[in-house]
């Protein structure tokens, strides 16, 4: 059960990365040209097919950059990103700009996976714990009066937190 748990969290982990990375994209956006998203960079709205979408991104390619700061080829590669994060990630990407829960700080985003392997490891540490305690009362079955006993249980007795 807990190693269900474990993995559903590393998961977690990932989808929190992949919309991390699609965040610092926007970022991006924001940063090198007057637009607020890519369905703006492209020209079209957020409803448009993905036929659409691949129409004007070809367009786009053609055209020269229109923004002063950005060469041709930096436009061409913002214009590249927009099409792979429309034609791959949409879904996420329309979340990510519907739901704020996603523009909370990049120090919080950064603990998150922190947290879970804090979590994992100290999770490990106790099946680990556990694991040698039973090989050892397995060896030890004919001695009852020396069983092992668990690590993290004496810890807890002299915290005072079991008895």
């Amino acid at each position: 059960m807990n190693f269900l748990f474990i993995l559903l969290n590393l998961i977690n982990c990932y989808r929190i990365n992949e919309m991390i990375n699609l965040k610092y994209k926007i970022k991006e956006l924001h940063s090198k040209t007057d637009c607020k998203t890519f369905y703006e960079l492209l020209g079209i709205s957020e409803l448009s097919s993905s036929e659409k979408i691949y129409k004007s991104y070809k367009s786009l390619l053609k055209t020269p950059s229109p923004y002063p700061s950005l060469t041709n080829k930096e436009y061409r590669d913002l214009v590249i990103t927009a099409y792979k994060i429309l034609k791959n990630d949409k879904v996420k990407y329309d979340m990510l700009l519907k739901d704020k829960i996603y523009y909370f700080d990049e120090s919080i985003e950064l603990t998150i996976p922190k947290l879970v392997w804090v979590i994992f490891s100290v999770i490990l540490v106790i099946l680990t714990d556990f694991i040698v305690c039973l090989i050892r009362s397995i060896n030890n079955k004919n001695n009852k009066k020396h069983l092992p006993e668990m690590v993290i249980k004496k810890i807890f007795r002299k915290l005072k937190i079991v008895k």
